[in-house]
């Protein structure tokens, strides 16, 4: 059977039968392990281990994701991807000489609230449970000092992501190509991360803070590349892993690879369907920047022709005038997010963030702010969410002063996009802005559409009709067993939670009686 090694050197561990909690017996640090009871299973938390103390974290957590799926009550399993996804490395403390976490892959959502932790730690014992608790408030504490220093930072338009240096320590000709698309963007006014020249003066300091708020705030990664494995280097890739995923929720985000004396093949399969640029063709600076210049005016904001907006002029040039006003404000806001729903009541419905609101289906929309960390205080904040359509015209502005409590991290409010008059908001995109007391503006671009006018639903038969019924009946009946299965654990569950899964609850009862009537009517 493969040995359990340390996860934070590699040693050997100190190991009692029937127990979940080892020793190193090298660097002495008590840790939590998994149980024992399958050779296939340890052999791949081996595997795991080893990767994970490469800071091969994607590889890592495809092996974890692996040990979850064929053994979903392995507490240990839910922690490695905890490990991997914040990206965890435990060093020496020069101090006390004990291993202690280094981060390398931040992000804007507390350890705690993460669903692997809450499987972590509803499959663990008291003593693990324990060990987890520790080692989750070190990796929270990282977070937030993360987060701390990278809102100082200004916002970056462009992240330049390559290989510094190359297995004989020379530099790279992927540094070489960089630096020189580097030197003509800042050239054209283009603030640009490139950790040669970004980081030279953060000599002796944690790195990750800068390279997260980067990542966040950039809205091009150009991935440099002249040999396929510096294209997988495990630091490369650490960055536009990290931006792909940041792109799933950012629309707007753009990656272009840039590979030279390569088949455009042998680039990672994550870029098959991102347009690449051949650097090694003639004009190819010349391509790129013109490129990026068209994707990303020198402001910063994606290009919008105001000029074709006349009819909201006032209007939009008090949102320019706050939005000029905020433009050096702080760094609070990590994002905004759209939730549709049918209820005026619920701040934070349950379902998915979506920037595409079906008014078919959804009466109302939740507009979600969410912060990069708790405000800190009690007292009252200035909130505001203003909408606008495509012509620029002001749709609602909703600013207030609000209650706010030390533990908040998110805030809402409800728009009402179909009314029970029959009115609603006409097809079409829209731009949601939000602020709060000193922090700049941030942007979400959102579409409404109608599935109803966009396809006809066509004639069907009483039997057609019929089977669609059941097959929906069944789907409902489904999601109406998950609900409850998640009631059933009420008491690991927050208020707000709670009333949000009630709602879903009664939603689907009425969405079963209606089902049922007209199988009724049906007749058998």
């Amino acid at each position: 059977m493969a040995v359990l090694k340390c996860k934070m050197c590699g040693g050997d561990l100190a190991l009692t039968a029937g127990s979940r909690v080892a020793e190193c017996l090298y660097c002495g640090t008590k840790q939590t392990v998994p149980f024992a009871d399958s050779e296939k299973k340890i052999t791949l938390f081996a595997r795991a281990g080893r990767l994970l103390r490469a800071c091969e974290f994607d590889k890592a957590a495809g092996i974890f994701e692996s040990i979850v799926a064929e053994f979903p009550e392995e507490a240990e399993a839910y922690w490695g991807l905890i490990l991997c996804r914040f990206g965890i490395e435990y060093v020496d403390d020069p101090a006390t000489g004990k291993k202690v976490p280094t981060c390398h892959r931040s992000g804007s959502e507390s350890v705690f609230d993460d669903p692997d932790y809450e499987q972590t730690y509803e499959n663990s014992g008291p003593e693990e449970r324990k060990l987890y608790r520790e080692e989750a408030k070190k990796i929270e504490e990282l977070r937030e000092s993360i987060i701390e220093v990278s809102r100082k930072e200004e916002p970056y338009d462009v992240f330049i992501c390559y290989k510094e240096t190359a297995e004989d320590g020379q530099r790279t000709m992927d540094s070489v190509l960089a630096q020189d698309i580097y030197d003509k963007l800042t050239d054209a006014g283009y603030r640009v991360f490139f950790s040669r020249i970004t980081l030279e003066d953060k000599l002796g300091t944690e790195y990750e803070p800068y390279i997260f708020a980067a990542l966040n705030s950039a809205k091009i990664m150009l991935v440099f590349g002249t040999d396929y494995d510096n294209f997988n280097a495990v630091w490369v890739k650490n960055e536009w892993s990290r931006f792909l995923k940041l792109m799933e929720k950012d629309k707007e985000k753009r990656l272009i690879p840039c590979y030279r004396d390569i088949d455009a093949y042998d680039m990672p399969k994550e870029f098959a369907k991102l347009q690449a640029q051949d650097m090694g063709k003639v004009g190819a600076d010349q391509d790129l920047i013109r490129a990026i210049k068209k994707l990303l005016p020198k402001d910063g904001a994606l290009k919008v022709n105001v000029q074709e907006y006349q009819t909201a002029e006032v209007t939009y040039k008090k949102a320019a005038s706050e939005k000029e006003k905020r433009r050096n404000g702080s760094v609070m806001i990590s994002k905004l997010q759209l939730v549709p729903s049918n209820s005026p009541n619920i701040a934070f419905p349950a379902g998915s963030p979506t920037t595409r609101v079906d008014i078919s289906r959804y009466s109302h929309i939740s507009m979600q702010m969410m912060l990069w960390r708790r405000i800190g205080y009690s007292g009252t904040a200035a909130f505001n969410f203003s909408v606008f359509n495509s012509r620029e015209e002001w749709i609602t502005n909703l600013t207030e002063e609000i209650n706010v409590l030390p533990q908040y991290d998110r805030f809402a409010k409800v728009l009402i996009i179909k009314g029970g008059d029959g009115s609603r908001l006409e097809t079409g995109k829209y731009r949601l802005e939000g602020w709060i007391n000193d922090s700049r503006v941030e942007e979400l671009w959102f579409e409404i559409f109608d599935s109803s006018e966009e396809q006809p639903v066509p004639s069907l038969n009483d039997s057609q009709l019929r089977k669609i019924l059941l097959k929906n009946r069944a789907e409902a009946q489904k999601n109406k067993n998950k609900v409850e299965k998640q009631l059933g654990k009420r008491g690991r569950l927050t208020p707000q939670k709670i009333t949000e899964l009630n709602s879903e609850l009664n939603r689907l009862n009425q969405q079963l009686s209606i089902i049922e009537s007209r199988l009724a009517s049906l007749g058998k």
